[in-house]
């Protein structure tokens, strides 16, 4: 899937707080069906900065939402915060956060104490159950592999095109 990313990616323009898909017609029509998963998921994502309400599903087909600041794009909160791609929402952590994150998962904290956090963090809010089992099933052997010195950050994907993952900040 990333593969439609960096083959449209440069056609995909923040405009105001709206993104607009603006490939030359060629494209379009060499490939009709990635140009219309690509705009697909540019209306997806306007419609969740319009709405507010982020709904998407995990890597196993589970729907999970969030809810954000109706027409906010990117957010910074007390540790991070967060930023809506044309192709999924990236939740950033800084060192702090992350590390409490990773101590609080290693000590078995529920999903309402996790919700908690991670929302007071960032800004995002309403995790729904599925959102907070995507960002779980990134832990791969009881570690986050994506920590590093200063935090991570979580993809949560909920359009066609990307997967649900983290990388180091």
């Amino acid at each position: 899937m990333s593969e439609l990313i960096n083959r449209y990616d440069r056609y995909v323009q923040l405009m105001g707080n709206r993104w607009a898909f603006l490939p030359p017609m060629g494209k379009r029509l060499a490939d009709p069906q990635g140009a219309s998963t690509v705009q697909e998921a540019v209306n997806q994502a306007n419609e969740q900065i319009v709405t507010g309400v982020a709904k998407g599903l995990d890597t196993s087909g589970e729907a999970y939402s969030f809810t954000v600041p109706a027409e906010t794009v990117t957010f910074a909160g007390s540790h991070d915060g967060f930023n809506n791609t044309w192709y999924d929402w990236e939740l950033w952590l800084d060192r702090w956060a992350s590390g409490k994150l990773a101590a609080s998962l290693a000590l078995g904290t529920g999903a309402a104490a996790l919700t908690a956090e991670l929302t007071s963090w960032t800004g995002i809010g309403a995790l729904s159950g599925g959102a907070i089992a995507a960002i779980l099933a990134i832990r791969s052997a009881g570690a986050w592999p994506c920590e590093r010195d200063n935090g991570m950050g979580i993809h949560l994907a909920f359009r066609p095109v990307t997967v649900t993952g983290c990388w180091p900040q």
